[in-house]
């Protein structure tokens, strides 16, 4: 069988129906687990702030996993609400992105795009969200 695995990461099932010449014979499937680790890690994924909490600083962290070095190229923002910086920590391993509301008092939902120098395609760009919300930040 031939899996498409896409961007998945994690533990993930996959199922291959079998069928055999015998006549009569059901058709049975064969479950597969495969295991595909993470090659970078974003924490948190989803950053959140409450509507009317103060306009702090929010971080978040980039680390690559794996033992080749992916370097971070360039970090973008679908807001402009935001103030974004972003730093290199440590040089194709860890960064990390910093971003700052000029105001909490309507809701809002905004995309981060980080794009690195990744030689897998599938793994060039990444995204994390953060958001203004009724009840609170995480």
């Amino acid at each position: 069988g031939l899996f498409n695995l896409g961007a998945a990461t994690g533990e993930n099932e996959k199922y291959l129906t079998v069928r055999t010449d015998e006549k009569g014979a059901e058709p049975y499937e064969l479950v597969t687990r495969v295991l595909v680790p993470e090659i970078v890690t974003i924490d948190p994924k989803i950053l959140s702030l409450g509507i009317g909490e103060e306009p702090e600083e929010r971080i978040f962290e980039f680390k690559v996993k794996r033992e080749e070095p992916i370097r971070v190229v360039d970090v973008s923002s679908s807001r402009r609400e935001f103030a974004l910086e972003w730093e290199t920590i440590e040089e194709g391993r860890r960064y990390r992105i910093k971003l700052k509301p000029e105001t909490t008092e309507k809701a809002l939902l905004g995309v981060l795009r980080i794009e690195t120098d990744c030689e897998i395609e599938k793994h060039r760009r990444y995204m994390a969200f953060f958001s203004v919300k009724q009840g609170g930040g995480e």
